[in-house]
């Protein structure tokens, strides 16, 4: 063989020789890196799912949110409602109060008119209204006093059914 032909066959196992570790070399480095590839894959698509999730999360959380908005706002409503239901009560309450001051004010004054009257009577004696109708000397001053008696019974009927009312209603 001719020399130059010895030394391509020795380049060529040479060059071999020194590529084969290199190959070898390089796929393992092209395994690694696939499976580096697939693991970043696998993590990007947990990350995905998990951002997923999240945002399905964050819409549930914004329609409580919206809700939970909603019904507070009805429930401000609700409680300036009742704050001047409150006020109306309150002021219906002091009226009614006054209306009640006043008719005890009244009764107290009714009472001491029908005392007044009362003791009036018991001075007068069970007598007194017939001696003021027969001490009259014609027939029409009796008449005339036998109508002042009426009106005056008539008023005190009166005077004591307002106050036996008053008293009731109180």
């Amino acid at each position: 063989m001719s020399r130059s032909v010895t030394v391509r066959i020795l380049s060529g196992v040479l060059l071999a020789a020194l590529l084969l570790p290199v190959s070898r070399s390089l796929a393992d480095d092209l395994d690694d890196s696939r499976r580096k590839l697939q693991q970043i894959e696998r993590r990007l698509r947990q990350t995905s799912q998990t951002l997923e999730q999240k945002t399905q999360a964050e819409r549930q959380l914004r329609s409580d949110l919206r809700s939970v908005s909603a019904e507070l706002e009805r429930m401000r409503r609700r409680d300036k409602d009742l704050e001047r239901e409150l006020g109306r009560i309150e002021e219906t309450i002091a009226a009614r109060q006054k209306d009640a001051a006043e008719a005890r004010t009244q009764v107290g004054e009714m009472e001491n008119q029908v005392k007044t009257r009362l003791v009036a009577l018991y001075k007068a004696g069970d007598a007194g209204p017939l001696r003021i109708v027969f001490s009259s000397t014609t027939p029409s001053e009796m008449a005339r006093q036998f109508r002042y008696l009426s009106g005056v019974v008539r008023h005190d009927r009166q005077l004591l059914d307002t106050y036996r009312s008053r008293l009731e209603d109180l």
